[in-house]
């Protein structure tokens, strides 16, 4: 919030109101400069956030950078950062299990036992998202399915959207 409340700020503002007066008067262009002003600052908000500029910084947590699943979680969402998922000590004993995976503005490596078959249905808008045999996805839905595993009888059906960001499906 210093940057608003410094002198560069208000001689830009003031400096960018003579010139919309200048402009109007002379060549009867018309200019919101009120607009253009909001406008600034809510770029310059957007950009301190995203980036940490002007003396915030984000430190990351190492407990948010993977992420081990367990049966009860059912959905795992990744906003504007990078989470490795892994689903490899899932059992599929009982029944099917259903996870969702949304990864939002991030990056994501979802890592999946080859011996489960899993069944991962993939929408993704504006993003792209890597399969093991090497497809990727930009725009639109892809159904992924892995070879059938020891267990045939229950599948892992994933869930997956991508929205400008990436996610990667890795066997291991």
């Amino acid at each position: 919030m210093g940057f608003l409340f410094s002198s560069v700020f208000w001689g830009g503002i003031l400096v960018l109101l003579g010139i919309s007066v200048i402009l109007k008067a002379v060549f009867q262009i018309d200019i919101p400069i009120f607009r253009v002003v909001i406008a600034c600052v809510l770029i310059y908000w957007g950009i301190k956030i995203l980036f940490g500029v002007g003396g915030i910084r984000y430190h990351r947590d190492p407990k948010f950078d993977e992420i081990k699943s367990n049966a009860r979680a059912t959905e795992y969402d990744v906003v504007f950062g990078s989470k490795e998922i892994d689903l490899r000590n899932i059992e599929l004993t009982d029944t099917d299990l259903r996870k969702e995976i949304n990864v939002v503005f991030g990056s994501s490596d979802i890592i999946i036992d080859p011996k489960t078959t899993t069944v991962a249905k993939v929408s993704t808008v504006f993003g792209e998202c890597v399969y093991p045999h090497g497809k990727s996805g930009f725009l639109g839905d892809y159904v992924y399915q892995t070879e059938k595993g020891e267990n045939e009888q229950h599948k892992l059906f994933l869930e997956i959207s991508v929205v400008f960001g990436t996610a990667r499906i890795l066997e291991k």
